[in-house]
């Protein structure tokens, strides 16, 4: 019975987070892209070192290496580099707007990365995802025909955090809590969620299914 109240104490600092993610889930984007932004510069300056592409590297590694480079460094650098730097360093700079509180720029970058054709498909996809989760000027039914596009495609690495994000909408702007439970039902019996995600879609599940009964 203990673990129940646990569990339940735990779904309740969820709903809490929920606004907290909404407004800097992006943040945490932009520090996975600055993991990304440095395996990616640092694998490319070894392979291109002696190359004739080196002088890619170098220009990344001038700003990325100076004290309190901006996003707009990055965009402004991003038409000088080749297809894969220049798509990790767009969804870097997308998550530095959303840390500096320019939503519009991030959503506006993200949008740029998803339609362009060049950009790395994964990225590509990232961008999509980031730009439908962070809109402000969708409507619940819009952004869940949106997010329901990402799901649908089963080779989207971003459709399950998809999901998450339709279960919050579902939940908390149309209190249709059965429909969001069924898509929290889905992260949770996915063999591929990260684990991490599971707990959050496990803590909204209990949740959830007490909103339900009231």
């Amino acid at each position: 019975m203990a673990d129940i109240f646990i569990e339940v104490d735990e779904a309740l600092k969820q709903e809490r987070m929920e606004k907290i993610w909404q407004r800097y889930g992006g943040f945490f984007i932009g520090l996975l892209s600055v993991i990304i932004l440095g395996t990616a510069a640092n694998a490319g300056y070894k392979s291109w070192q002696t190359s004739k592409n080196s002088t890619q590297t170098d220009l990344l590694f001038a700003v990325t290496t100076k004290t309190n480079y901006s996003a707009d460094d990055l965009i402004a650098l991003a038409p000088n580099l080749q297809a894969g730097l220049r798509s990790v360093t767009g969804i870097h700079a997308a998550g530095l707007y959303l840390e500096e509180g320019n939503e519009e720029k991030a959503l506006q970058t993200y949008e740029n990365l998803g339609a362009d054709i060049n950009t790395d498909p994964t990225i590509a996809q990232l961008a999509v995802y980031m730009a439908t989760s962070i809109a402000k000027n969708l409507s619940a039914e819009d952004k869940i025909s949106k997010l329901n596009t990402i799901i649908a495609n089963t080779n989207n690495p971003w459709r399950y955090h998809a999901m998450l994000d339709i279960a919050l909408v579902q939940a908390n702007s149309i209190h249709d809590y059965k429909t969001a439970r069924s898509h929290l039902s889905n992260i949770l019996k996915s063999k591929i969620t990260p684990e991490t995600l599971k707990q959050k879609a496990h803590s909204l599940d209990i949740l959830y299914a007490l909103k339900e009964k009231i």
